[in-house]
């Protein structure tokens, strides 16, 4: 028996270790831009799969100005863990992933980075308390700066963006302009504000007009770069393909909001957990979070050793990280 014993020790040992290796091994192959993946056309593809798509609930990207390191969050068990995760370009080589410094605290949650344009700053969303002589639970935005290659400690915002109900996504200008998420207290849904950078402090926020706040619910907007458009996951359409879509509005040069469109089926599908969008400093890729299990061939008998295949593997329904072209984006516009 105490042989047996043994020899199955020895056994599992022998897996956990190899699977060790096969990730290692990944990480160390990978090189260049975007985790060394190949660039994507017209059509949506899982990004990095198995490595950042890996089976987990996979959302928020959000990458350094020169490329080089890239964030995302991850969560499991109704996000009892939710943590940002990154990866670095050192020596050649992207690092193996790691818990961002500022989301080791596994008493919270931690999602939802954004890199300001110049790099210098990276804003995320956590329920820590905003001081130590309050209790509040609530989810809000937190700002650290960027010392040298290193995060100093963060900080949450001003009590005039933080309130007591709740704040979430952060998305910045290259000017410096806020958008995010809050709680309209009187019909309790989620709208989208914007909070303009004025005097050395985020000046009292305001509500995006009523036509940009469109369906039952908004929430997680994203603002491009340069201000001239805001892509909108909406929950409760007419003309939406799932519970949640992803719409786009575009801003004129007085200020002004289309009214938002749906991006069209590629980015969208039935699948209601479609909320988390990024474009790329240069505006050549867009990155979305989306649950769809449509590419997986379902076995017509379900077996426990099919589960365990899946369940690390992506598109097996929890959230993935998709991207595709951006360019798109102009033609819709048009429209």
């Amino acid at each position: 028996m105490k042989i047996l014993k043994t020899a199955i020790v020895t056994l599992v040992a022998g897996l956990f270790l190899s699977c060790q290796v096969e990730v290692q091994n990944d990480f160390q192959m990978l090189r260049g831009a975007y985790m060394g993946q190949t660039p994507p056309g017209d059509e949506p593809e899982v990004f990095a799969p198995g490595i950042v798509s890996n089976g987990m609930n996979n959302r928020d990207v959000a990458i350094m100005p020169d490329g080089r390191e890239m964030y995302f969050s991850v969560g499991f068990g109704n996000n009892t863990y939710s943590a940002v995760v990154f990866s670095k370009y050192e020596n050649g080589k992207w690092s193996d992933l790691e818990v961002a410094p500022f989301s080791t605290d596994s008493k919270y949650t931690y999602y939802e980075p954004f890199i300001s344009a110049d790099g210098s700053k990276i804003f995320f969303v956590t329920n820590q308390s905003i001081d130590e002589d309050t209790t509040r639970t609530d989810s809000n935005i937190w700002m650290a700066k960027r010392k040298g290659d290193q995060w100093e400690k963060p900080q949450p915002l001003s009590s005039n963006i933080n309130t007591e109900n709740g704040e979430y996504f952060p998305s910045i200008t290259k000017d410096g302009v806020l958008y995010y998420t809050g709680v309209d207290t009187e019909k309790r849904v989620n709208i989208i504000l914007r909070s303009k950078w004025e005097n050395g402090k985020f000046a009292d926020p305001e509500i995006l007009p009523d036509h940009v706040n469109i369906g039952r619910s908004r929430y997680n907007a994203t603002i491009s770069p340069d201000e001239s458009y805001l892509i909108i996951p909406v929950f409760g359409a007419e003309d939406s393909y799932g519970g949640t879509d992803y719409y786009i509005s575009f801003r004129d040069e007085n200020d002004n909001w289309s009214d938002p469109v749906n991006m069209g089926p590629k980015i969208n599908s039935a699948d209601a957990h479609e909320w988390s969008a990024y474009v790329t400093s240069d505006e050549k890729y867009i990155f979305f979070m989306s649950a769809r299990t449509d590419k997986i061939a379902k076995p017509q008998k379900l077996t426990y050793s099919y589960l365990k295949e899946i369940f690390p593997k992506p598109q097996n329904g929890n959230a993935d990280i998709y991207w595709m072209k951006a360019d798109f984006i102009k033609s819709l516009n048009k429209e």
